[in-house]
């Protein structure tokens, strides 16, 4: 089973696992050939930085491809395929991101709206998201989170310039509003790729505030979390979800950090 993190022009990256639980990473060899709907893609080898990612030609018609056989990463409280359309954003734009961008996934027309009638301002991003995890637990927690691809054009960043407040719905969106973001905390129009890694200590020159899901402690996009709370107030409200029973992932629960 191929996993894609990231497709750049000249190249995708992907994960290899096996097909089924608990999908333990399979390696690849450079100069391999991999058999894909039809058409071969070949190996170029693995990247240097996380070399459980591997290099791959482009699909021919590879979006296309993707929508016909693939099928969105769902987790163990999942039991059976769920429609690719429950894992849009309602919002939902431009095709590109490796997995849902579950914070949004939650907000409905309806709630959307009541928040514009309550007098607050929305924004939205074209943003790409890459893997939540490479299935290795060490490997998470060390590596740097992916490269993720953002677009954020010149009526948005005066939006949020403009903003007593600003909201980010989804660790995705920190790192593009904090990538755009000057010393002087300023929001200016870019396209591009983000490697931005926040944690403890980071200083947030644009977000103020956070919708996010639950995350494993190994992940880069829990340690994210720690740029808005410190240690001990992120155990205690982990604890807290944990005794409750609230869910992970793209069908769970959302918290709302200020």
């Amino acid at each position: 089973q191929l996993r894609i993190c990231v497709r750049h022009r000249a190249d995708w990256h992907v994960l290899a696992v096996q097909p089924d639980p608990p999908h333990h990473n399979v390696p690849l060899h450079a100069g391999e050939r991999l058999h894909v709907d039809g058409v071969d893609t070949i190996v170029r080898g693995s990247r240097a930085d996380l070399p459980l990612l591997w290099r791959i030609d482009p699909v021919p018609d590879g979006l296309e491809r993707i929508l016909r056989i693939g099928e969105p990463i769902r987790y163990s409280y999942v039991p059976a395929p769920v429609p690719m359309t429950h894992y849009q954003t309602v919002f939902a734009g431009e095709p590109g991101s490796a997995e849902t961008p579950s914070a949004g996934r939650s907000l409905s027309w309806e709630l959307l709206l009541a928040l514009r009638r309550g007098g607050i301002d929305l924004a939205d991003i074209i943003l790409h998201t890459g893997l939540s995890s490479l299935q290795d637990d060490d490997v998470d927690a060390e590596h740097p989170l992916f490269e993720e691809w953002f677009s954020i054009d010149a009526g948005v960043a005066e939006s949020v310039n403009r903003a007593s407040r600003v909201i980010a719905v989804g660790t995705t969106v920190v790192r593009a509003l904090e990538s755009a973001a000057t010393r002087d905390e300023q929001v200016h129009a870019m396209r591009g790729w983000s490697r931005l890694r926040l944690g403890p200590g980071s200083r947030l020159r644009v977000v103020d505030a956070l919708l996010t899901g639950f995350h494993e402690p190994q992940a880069s996009h829990f340690d994210l979390l720690r740029a808005f709370l410190d240690e001990g107030l992120l155990t205690r409200a982990y604890r807290e979800a944990i005794a409750n029973q609230y869910l992970w992932h793209e069908f769970g629960d959302l918290c709302l950090i200020v």
